[in-house]
């Protein structure tokens, strides 16, 4: 049995403050930024998944481990998986997909077992 879960990193922004060359296709286009006052490079940086993401991924991690199902983890912070999220009928996370059944938020063992039954 294959469970899909769907979680949101969550994303911030890192700050380098040393200079720097822009460049297009790793080649220098011969600009230079010298060090200046509040000049700052802003780069995205993963920050990590909310506690209940967190909680719910480890949860069906040993159970996945424990009783054998593929388990697959989808960020929808990356496009191609945000649109997977929105043709499976996912709106919020974390979301847990088996089979047709989605359960949104936390999810007890005793769940994952009914609806792999059925």
């Amino acid at each position: 049995m294959k469970i899909e879960l769907y979680l949101n990193s969550e994303k911030g922004h890192l700050k380098a403050g040393y200079p720097y060359y822009e460049t297009l296709s790793s080649k220098s286009i011969g600009t230079w930024h010298g060090p200046s006052s509040g000049y700052y490079i802003p780069k995205d940086v993963f920050v990590g998944y909310s506690e209940e993401e967190k909680e719910m991924r480890d949860q069906i991690t040993r159970m996945a481990d424990k009783y054998n199902f593929e388990l697959k983890v989808y960020d929808v912070s990356k496009t191609r998986y945000r649109f997977r999220a929105f043709f499976k009928g996912v709106r919020e996370t974390p979301t847990a997909v088996i089979g047709r059944k989605k359960f949104i938020g936390t999810i007890s063992e005793d769940e994952i077992l009914a609806a792999i039954k059925k």
